[in-house]
């Protein structure tokens, strides 16, 4: 008799000879609203096994949605005495389990996962490109604490207001899974500014994006496009092109040759809590990516300074900037193209009928917006902490700060928000057209 049954054929086999003789399992318990393949895990995975020795543990049913959900199932011997070791062996595998046992005959799974999938239905004629209506409404606070500005700006993207989006494109379909793109950017603009403009506005455009134009209700989530977003969409060889980039000696992707030291070793606090950040002569590791940030720089925050291999420093930061104990040393991150150069550098799609270009810069060089990313472009004797846009088609920077401690304009631009959502919420066919249920 088998203590694991993983199929529905099992489970009817299993039932038929149950009611021939009494079982070594008893089944009990069962998930009423995800499946008869549920149902059936759930009745097999929470039971006692007859045997005198082998007792169920612990099950736990986790993760659930409403198509998959993750099970968990331990036991243990209650005693060790009484088991023949001859008619035990471990480690035996049956039906892809990951560690399953047997005794006397008896399958038991350790400890192993399942799980049971479907895949969305994807309405009928929905492709990239496609046109699909959806009006979220959502307000958003846009904190001039955390970008060098002297007031707040109160965000709202309902119907009538500078920030409501009501058509979008669909950029990508992955198993049921969509991205949309905003048909064009926000009418309304939101400003950075100085080194709290770098410290904060990745988080500050995602934020907002998130607030906007998301809807938690229905697991619709948004964020500001992202660099990895056009770099993605851009053919290879223009990538590559693009990585060319070179400012005053310093090539994309190398770091400057000279240290800056003393007055020229200004930084954003965020810098040292980036990755490959180059502080005092010690490189930082695994940190945040130039489109990644988990939480607001406070102007006072305090910074931990890499002093030595396994020490820092604790340093107060000064209106969101600390000036290095020796030296920076930065890599360079930003590289810009022309308008003209963007044009030809997306790839096609949908067999070359459309191009991402169109969905990327919908207003082709008229289009601005800003990019939830920073970049750092290092000179011979200081460098600039940007956050990147698109201005007029083309791929450009707006200057944040200095580290010779000079302070930029305040700039402002649109956003151009990428949401994600289940298939199922979309409704309508290519005639008819597409739209969101809300």
């Amino acid at each position: 008799e088998q203590g694991i049954m993983t199929t529905q054929e099992d489970y009817k086999a299993y039932k038929e000879m149950k009611n021939k003789r009494k079982p070594s399992l008893d089944l009990e318990g069962q998930i009423s609203d995800q499946g008869d393949a549920v149902n059936t895990a759930q009745e097999l995975f929470e039971h006692s096994l007859g045997e005198d020795n082998l007792t169920l543990k612990s099950v736990v049913i986790s993760d659930k949605t409403k198509n998959s959900f993750k099970a968990t199932i331990k036991k243990e011997y209650n005693s060790l005495e009484n088991l023949d070791e001859t008619k035990f062996h471990k480690t035996q595998t049956k039906g892809g389990s990951d560690l399953t046992c047997v005794y006397v005959g008896i399958w038991f799974t350790v400890e192993a996962t399942t799980s049971t999938s479907t895949t969305p239905k994807i309405p009928e004629g929905l492709k990239v490109g496609s046109v699909v209506k959806y009006n979220p409404s959502g307000t958003y606070n846009w904190q001039g604490k955390y970008c060098s500005s002297k007031s707040d700006e109160q965000l709202s993207s309902a119907s009538g207001n500078d920030f409501n989006i009501s058509s979008w494109k669909v950029l990508s379909i992955d198993e049921g899974t969509v991205e949309l793109i905003a048909s064009t950017p926000s009418t309304g603009t939101v400003h950075l500014h100085g080194t709290q403009g770098y410290n904060n506005g990745v988080k500050l455009l995602n934020d907002a994006c998130s607030k906007l134009y998301g809807n938690d209700s229905k697991k619709i989530t948004a964020r500001s496009i992202s660099m990895e977003d056009i770099e993605k969409y851009m053919k290879e060889t223009d990538v590559a092109e693009a990585h060319k980039y070179s400012y005053q000696g310093t090539t994309y992707g190398n770091k400057v040759a000279n240290e800056y030291s003393q007055s020229n070793s200004n930084y954003p606090a965020i810098y040292a809590q980036e990755n490959k950040s180059v502080i005092n002569g010690k490189e930082e590791t695994g940190g945040l990516g130039m489109s990644s940030q988990n939480d607001f720089i406070e102007s006072d925050v305090t910074v931990q300074e890499p002093t030595s291999e396994s020490e820092k420093v604790s340093k107060p930061a000064t209106d969101g900037k600390v000036q290095a104990t020796t030296s920076i040393q930065p890599y360079m991150t930003n590289w810009q193209k022309d308008a003209n150069f963007m044009k030809t550098a997306f790839k096609t799609y949908e067999e070359k009928t459309g191009n991402y270009y169109d969905l990327i810069m919908p207003h082709e060089d008229r289009t601005n917006y800003w990019v939830a990313s920073r970049c750092v472009s290092a000179g011979s004797d200081y460098c600039t902490f940007y956050v990147r846009c698109v201005n007029f088609g083309k791929m450009h920077v707006d200057a944040m700060f200095s580290s010779n401690d000079g302070t930029g304009f305040t700039f402002g631009n649109p956003l151009f928000p990428v949401v994600t959502l289940s298939s199922e919420l979309i409704e309508g066919d290519a005639v008819e057209g597409f739209e969101v249920n809300q």
